[in-house]
């Protein structure tokens, strides 16, 4: 499960109350929200809290889904997936869940294990891949065979 609690260690607040497994946190940009790994009957899906209403929202449906990343102006989360055809991918959605695309695939079939590194940056100019948002994502994965 997910908690957050203040610097000094107090004030402890249990966040998800569903799921067998809820990991990797990330926190949006604002602070406002924290997108996670969920384990459901679909498999582990990317899911994001609204700290300010307590209202959960998952994002993705489809394939093994990891390893959410926030743009810098939290439009955007980056992650990891197998929803094409079982190969891991890197995607990136915005941050309602709608539009993912894919960034990085893998030559290998799943189980893979991957390690995604996302680097945002500005773009030279705002366009309609983009929308409002003025950053591009680079990724990589370090992907290899589950042993």
């Amino acid at each position: 499960q997910i908690y957050v609690m203040d610097a000094e260690g107090a004030n402890v607040r249990r966040l998800t109350f569903e799921g067998s497994y809820n990991d990797a946190p990330a926190w949006s940009p604002d602070g406002g929200k924290i997108a996670f790994t969920t384990r459901l009957p679909s498999g582990f899906q990317i899911a994001v809290i609204d700290l300010a209403n307590g209202m959960q929202s998952i994002l993705t449906d489809k394939g093994r889904n990891e390893s959410a990343s926030w743009s810098p102006d939290g439009l955007r989360i980056a992650f990891s997936s197998t929803r094409r055809g079982g190969v891991e991918q890197v995607f990136v959605m915005e941050a309602d869940g709608s539009n993912a695309r894919a960034r990085v695939s893998a030559s290998m079939p799943a189980p893979v294990s991957a390690t995604v590194s996302t680097t945002w940056s500005a773009a030279a100019s705002p366009n309609s891949a983009n929308r409002t948002s003025p950053w591009s994502s680079s990724t990589s994965a370090t992907i290899s065979a589950a042993s």
